[in-house]
């Protein structure tokens, strides 16, 4: 899984919420990045 990559670490709340809802077919992740992070994105 994704999470497991980038090092973050989520509490097994969050981490079951964001599954349950991948699984339903919502597909939505809100990331939150610096503006040096989308800078680097746009490009």
């Amino acid at each position: 899984m994704l999470i497991a990559r980038t090092g973050t670490r989520f509490v097994l709340e969050d981490r079951h919420a964001l599954e349950s809802g991948l699984g339903n077919g919502l597909g939505v992740v809100t990331l939150q990045v610096s503006g040096e992070h989308y800078r680097k994105l746009l490009r």
